[in-house]
C-alpha cells in the first residue's frame, strides 16, 4: 500500500490553509512564511489507498481522500503528529474503463466546518469537519442525469457565497449547477455540457464575481449566485475522446484557458457579459501539445507559465506576444 509521507519545516503550525485544490483562491498561490532554503524532515509517515484526489490542509488538520478495497475513506488526520482524528467511508463501485487506479479523482473542498466531496460516481457530498460525519447528499446521476465520462468525475467544486458550484456534466440541463452548501437544495442548474476534468474557478472582474467553468465543450462564464450565462466559448479538441483539464487562470480582465490535442491557448479580454479574444496559439503536433496545454497555468507580472515533467512554455497575456516553438494567431474577435 502506498504511504503518505510528511516532511515539513518547524513553520508548518502556523503556514496558510490550503483548504481545497490550487489553495485558497484557486490560483496556486501560496501566502504564509516561506524559507528560500528549506531543510525539511520527516515527521511522521502513514499508509494509505489509491487516490487522484490530493490531500487539503485546515485548521491544523491534514485531510486525505482515498480508496481502500471497496471503501471510499476521507480520513482527518493532525497534520503535526499524522494521528487520526475522525474517519468518514462509504461504500463504492467504481471501477475504471481503463485500468486506471479506482480512488478518488477530486480534491476535498474545505469551508468553515464543512468538507465537500465529488467522487468518482458523481456523487456530491458534504461532511462535517469537526465529527466527520454525513451531512447530506446529492447523487448527480439521479438528480442531473451525470454520465461516467471518460475517467469517472474529477471536476472540483467550489465554494461561493451560500453556494456550492460544480461541473456535474447533467444531460438535463445541469451540466454546471449551484446548490445550497447547507442543505445540498439545488438553487440553480444550466448548460446540458458534459463534464470536463477542470474545475470551476471563481474571480473578481472589475467588481463583478464571475464562475468560469471549463467544460468539455469549452469556457462558460456565469453568474455565481444565479447561473444566468454571460458568455460561452466553444474551445475543445476535434478528437471526441479528449477532454479540457486545466482550470481557467485569470489576471486583470484576462482570461486564459488551454487544452490538448492540437487546440492550444487562448486569452480573453473579458468586459461585462462579453469578450474579445485577444490571441490564441496551438502547436504543430498534437503529440506536444499535450503536455504543455493540459496543466494549470500560473500568471505572474502579465506571463503565463506551464510546466509539465521537463517541458515549460511561458506566453505574454498581451496580444501577439509568445515564447511558444509553434504559433498559429487568429486576428481579435469580440463575443456578447
Amino acid at each position: 500500500m502506498p504511504r503518505i509521507t510528511l516532511a515539513l519545516l518547524p513553520l508548518l503550525l502556523s503556514a496558510q490553509d490550503w483548504p481545497q485544490l490550487l489553495g485558497p483562491d484557486r490560483d496556486g498561490r501560496y501566502a504564509g512564511p516561506f524559507s528560500p532554503k528549506p531543510a525539511f524532515t520527516k515527521l511522521w509517515e502513514r499508509p494509505v489507498g489509491e487516490a487522484f484526489a490530493a490531500p487539503v490542509v485546515a485548521g491544523g488538520r491534514l485531510l486525505v481522500y482515498h480508496r481502500v478495497g471497496d471503501d471510499d475513506l476521507l480520513e482527518s488526520l493532525d497534520a503535526a503528529t499524522g494521528k487520526a482524528q475522525w474517519t468518514y467511508k462509504y461504500k463504492t463501485a467504481y471501477r475504471d474503463d481503463f485500468g486506471f487506479l479506482e480512488g478518488p479523482r477530486a480534491t476535498p473542498v474545505v469551508d468553515g466546518d464543512r468538507v465537500y466531496l465529488f467522487s468518482a460516481e458523481s456523487v456530491l457530498r458534504c461532511v462535517s469537519l469537526t465529527s466527520g460525519k454525513l451531512v447530506w447528499q446529492v447523487d448527480a446521476r439521479e438528480r442531473f442525469g451525470a454520465a461516467k465520462e471518460y475517467f469517472g468525475a474529477a471536476s472540483v467544486p467550489v465554494v461561493e457565497g451560500k453556494l456550492l458550484l460544480a461541473n456535474v456534466g447533467g444531460r438535463r440541463d445541469g451540466g454546471i449547477v449551484g446548490l445550497d452548501k447547507m442543505t445540498g437544495a439545488t438553487v440553480w442548474k444550466a448548460a446540458p455540457d458534459e463534464a470536463g476534468y477542470s474545475s470551476p474557478n471563481i474571480v473578481t472582474i472589475a467588481g463583478t464575481r464571475h464562475a468560469l467553468f471549463f467544460t468539455r465543450s469549452g469556457l462558460i462564464d456565469a453568474d455565481p449566485v444565479t447561473g444566468a450565462i454571460r458568455f460561452q466559448l466553444r474551445w475543445r479538441a476535434r478528437m471526441a475522446a479528449s477532454v479540457n483539464a486545466a482550470v481557467p487562470q485569470v489576471a486583470g480582465n484576462l482570461v486564459f484557458v488551454s487544452a490538448s490535442y492540437g487546440t492550444g491557448a487562448t486569452v480573453l479580454e473579458v468586459t461585462g457579459n462579453s469578450y474579445r479574444q485577444l490571441w490564441q496559439e496551438t502547436m504543430s503536433s498534437p503529440t506536444t501539445t499535450r503536455p504543455r496545454f493540459t496543466s494549470t497555468a500560473i500568471c505572474m507580472a502579465g506571463m503565463g507559465g506551464r510546466r509539465w515533467g521537463r517541458n515549460c512554455v511561458a506566453s505574454s497575456c498581451e496580444p501577439g506576444r509568445s515564447s511558444g516553438r509553434s504559433r498559429t494567431s487568429a486576428p481579435a474577435r469580440s463575443r456578447s
